[in-house]
């Protein structure tokens, strides 16, 4: 019985201090996640990571870009005809499998997905591909390309899109994004 007078004080400790600390919600969450699975990627050009949840907000599958499966990575040194063009030019010269593209080949029931975190917004290419699946919802980090043209396309097949301030998130740096109220969220230093 040592000590056991003490544990409701104990306990009321604990709970305020898990109270003082602060729960993500789940878009910073998923986002922050699709950051760290970027790090992954192995195009010299960007580093783009996506993550899919399904309706119950569990992961389904992560994605990033990257030669296919098998070929030498332009990381490594071996550059496919695209590495050294200006980002968003020559996109048919990367052999870089977009994120999104490479997460929705991870899913294998596709019935039941509901939302997509990317660190940069879609080309038009994979926003089609979402359109085609059952997700509902698409976060995204940062907007890139013709972000208006993939955000139209999704908008019409009655998909939301969600940007990174919508959710009153700032991005810092490609390794860190900011809850407004609450301070730095380390990725990656």
């Amino acid at each position: 019985m040592n000590g056991s007078s003490s544990w409701p004080l104990q306990l009321e400790k604990r709970i305020l201090e898990r109270k003082a600390r602060i729960r993500q919600d789940r878009d910073v969450y998923f986002l922050a996640m699709a950051y760290l699975v970027a790090q992954r990627g192995t195009c010299v050009r960007r580093m783009v990571g996506s993550v899919i949840t399904d309706k119950r907000n569990h992961v389904r599958a992560t994605g990033y870009n990257g030669v296919p499966a098998g070929r030498p990575h332009c990381s490594d040194g071996h550059f496919c005809p695209g590495a050294h063009m200006e980002s968003g030019k020559g996109l048919d010269l990367c052999y870089a499998t977009h994120a999104e593209m490479n997460a929705l080949l991870q899913v294998t029931d596709n019935n039941d997905l509901y939302s997509i975190y990317l660190t940069v917004s879609p080309c038009v290419s994979c926003a089609k591909l979402i359109c085609n699946s059952s997700i509902q919802r698409v976060v995204v980090g940062e907007q890139y390309g013709d972000f208006e043209s993939s955000k139209n396309i999704l908008v019409a097949a009655k998909k939301t899109v969600v940007t990174i301030r919508d959710i009153g998130v700032e991005l810092k740096a490609p390794h860190q994004i900011t809850k407004w109220e609450e301070g730095p969220i380390k990725i990656h230093d």
